[in-house]
């Protein structure tokens, strides 16, 4: 392989391993979630000696994405293989300067694998991400098993509700999730209702609950997506451990968590 395509090669490391804790952590049984990272500091040089696919049109115009190189999972692909291989189960999608038609450089190296069925909607939401949130260039979708099944509860139907009960249960989540969780209820997963759901709340969210299904979220890195539903995870692990102990969880009071808040406004900028 060219040295070039070296200069992404960091990007592999850092996607197995978030792959691999996503396996162990059983949030990726089967073929589930997804992950695709929008490249900086590459050109077509940089895959030169990778094989492309046909041209392919866009379901709709992103403009925002004329010339962008998305690296992204393959449909049909584990992440207990992509923790072992990544190369092997992802390609990279270059997106045309009339943003209506891309192609595919293939990585695998011995099969021309295709991406992940949600290619529309991570594309979409990296159109909206680099005209809204240009640092956000990764997104990353689970089944968090705690927060899929905390969103079953008959009570847990409405944002405002689900995050102060999230907050409330960690001091570290209102530190690290201080906007906290988007709320999608439930849909087919896939189709396109929750996609245009999902690219609207990232207007004002990071993080996304899709009740009964699982998570989705956007970072700078692949490893921030990761922690943020990690640490909201675990606070909805800790509520179901409270609730099937017997007792109501007394949580943080607002006060508390207003002085949270404050003192770690500057947190992370």
């Amino acid at each position: 392989m060219n040295h070039h395509f070296a200069i992404i090669e960091p990007l592999y490391q850092e996607l197995s391993e978030i792959a691999g804790y996503l396996w162990e952590r059983g949030w990726a049984e089967l073929n589930a979630g997804n992950i695709s990272i929008r490249l900086a500091n590459v050109s077509e040089h940089t895959f030169q000696d990778l094989a492309i696919s046909e041209t392919f049109s866009l379901p709709a115009p992103i403009p925002a994405l004329a010339n962008e190189f998305v690296l992204i999972t393959g449909t049909g692909r584990r992440m207990r293989q992509i923790a072992k291989q990544p190369k092997e189960h992802t390609m990279i999608v270059s997106v045309h300067s009339n943003a209506t038609t891309y192609h595919i450089y293939y990585t695998s190296f011995g099969q021309q694998i295709k991406p992940t069925s949600e290619l529309p909607t991570h594309l979409a939401c990296h159109g909206v991400l680099k005209t809204n949130k240009p640092n956000y260039n990764t997104i990353l979708h689970t089944h968090p098993s705690d927060l899929i099944s905390f969103s079953h509860h008959p009570d847990m139907n409405n944002e405002e509700l689900i995050n102060k009960t999230l907050w409330k249960m960690h001091p570290e989540t209102v530190v690290f999730a201080p906007t906290g969780m988007g709320f999608i209820p439930y849909q087919i997963p896939g189709n396109t209702v929750i996609a245009n759901a999902t690219i609207a709340k990232l207007a004002t969210k990071n993080t996304i609950l899709w009740q009964k299904h699982g998570a989705f979220a956007v970072g700078t890195s692949i490893t921030q997506a990761f922690d943020v539903i990690d640490v909201l995870n675990k606070s909805a692990a800790m509520y179901l451990q409270c609730k099937a102990a017997g007792f109501e969880p007394t949580g943080l009071t607002e006060a508390e968590m207003s002085e949270l808040m404050e003192v770690y406004k500057d947190f992370g900028k």
